[in-house]
């Protein structure tokens, strides 16, 4: 799965509520008489208009507004752990580069922390190192309230394969108890030669 370009988990929050705006107006903003701002705490996007454009042309708008818009719950969006097979523990800037080159997503600086450091966002070379939660492998990354995308709380969750995308055995074949050789001999042959 690797999200489309203008997909809102490959953009950056700003970009992204500015899209929803775009598409909820019946008449377009003129975007260069405008500046745009995030203000996460109150999930509002802020809108001031500009006095003049780059080019000096003088501003068609007056005064501010703001447009509330609604954070996305990360489990709604990506219900499942996604696949990580780059090398753990690891730090952000490299997790964040994988993640937009494997699957389009776009892990913003300080929109993360992780179980480990819960209040420690997640910037450049921060390790990415908190144990997996399960047997299995999966680490979550817990999103902040100075994210401008996703609900404080809410997570996202890798399944961590190591290096070269083996898979850790460790919790992928569970037995409830020990198989003997003749009973699995015995379920082949009934399985090639039934009665």
């Amino acid at each position: 799965m690797r999200v489309p370009d203008n997909h809102p988990l490959a953009l950056p929050a700003l970009e992204a509520v500015i899209g929803q705006l775009d598409r909820q107006l019946s008449t377009p903003l003129v975007k260069e008489h405008l500046n745009f701002s995030l203000d996460q705490g109150s999930s509002e996007l802020v809108i001031q208009a500009k006095d003049f454009t780059r080019n000096g042309d003088v501003g068609i708008y007056k005064g501010s507004t703001r447009y509330p818009y609604g954070k996305a719950d990360l489990l709604k969006v990506l219900p499942y752990p996604l696949v990580y097979t780059g090398p753990y523990p690891t730090i952000f800037r490299n997790l964040a580069q994988w993640m937009k080159a494997t699957y389009g997503i776009l892990m913003e600086e300080g929109e993360f922390a992780t179980t480990n450091r819960p209040t420690t966002p997640l910037v450049g070379n921060a390790p990415v190192d908190a144990e997996p939660e399960t047997s299995v492998g999966v680490v979550s990354l817990v999103a902040l309230a100075s994210s401008g995308r996703w609900q404080a709380g809410s997570t996202i969750r890798l399944l961590v394969t190591g290096s070269g995308g083996a898979e850790q055995l460790n919790g992928l074949i569970s037995m409830r108890r020990t198989a003997e050789l003749s009973q699995l001999v015995d379920s082949l042959e009934q399985s090639y030669y039934p009665a």
